[in-house]
């Protein structure tokens, strides 16, 4: 099984189960209107967050009535997510094990940094799930990447030269809530620069990147 060497199925049932009911809650809710409830000094960010809050029994029921009603349909949709990204993780695996070290040594170091950001054997517990949901194209990238790696190391370099500066700056990092927009972009400045013609979920640039670094930072 693709989750073997991460987990047992125990481990792996839990991880669908409050996967599904993530993806139900940031799809399917239910929005209420707490401003009577909140300070003046509220920001944008809390009344957004408190619009999806229920704050009475009331507002409760019909949270569960709507996530109830979806949560099958919305698991299913997990399901075939998971599955997707743990077959994906093991193929790659198996394609590492295949490559020179010494040949291939700094490319696969880099997606070995990558693929460890990721976190794969709880990925589901680190970020939203409108982050998660795009691992699948996160790793159809790095086989696209490591299909083409034996015929095009010296352009894999360039690409592993040029993300030099941004796996610093997210060192122990990739987690951290605080650069989460610059850390997304990141990974789609990967899939531009080893995975074309995919397409990036937005526009990226190194000066794009920069521009967002300075933002975060």
């Amino acid at each position: 099984m693709a989750f073997a060497p991460l987990g047992d199925m125990e481990k792996l049932k839990t991880i669908v189960i409050d996967a599904a009911l993530d993806a139900s809650l940031e799809e399917h809710y239910v929005l209420f209107d707490h401003s009577a409830d909140l300070p003046e000094s509220a920001d944008d960010t809390a009344v957004a967050l408190a619009e999806e809050l229920p704050f009475t029994p009331e507002e409760y029921e019909k949270t569960l009535e709507v996530v109830s009603v979806n949560f099958l349909l919305t698991g299913q949709n997990v399901i075939k997510i998971l599955k997707n990204v743990y077959t994906r993780w093991q193929r790659i695996r198996q394609s590492l094990l295949m490559l020179d070290r010494e040949v291939f040594g700094e490319s696969i170091e880099d997606i070995e940094d990558q693929l460890e950001d990721l976190h794969l054997a709880d990925f589901v517990y680190r970020m939203d799930y409108s982050h998660w949901q795009q691992y699948p194209r996160y790793l159809e990238a790095l086989e696209i990447r490591i299909e083409r790696l034996e015929h095009n190391l010296e352009s894999d370099l360039e690409g592993v030269y040029a993300l030099d500066v941004h796996m610093e700056r997210l060192a122990n990092r990739a987690n951290d809530k605080a650069i989460s927009e610059y850390r997304w972009m990141v990974e789609e400045y990967r899939i531009q620069l080893f995975a074309q013609p995919m397409k990036t979920r937005m526009a990226v640039s190194p000066k794009r990147l920069s521009k967002m670094w300075d933002k975060m930072s």
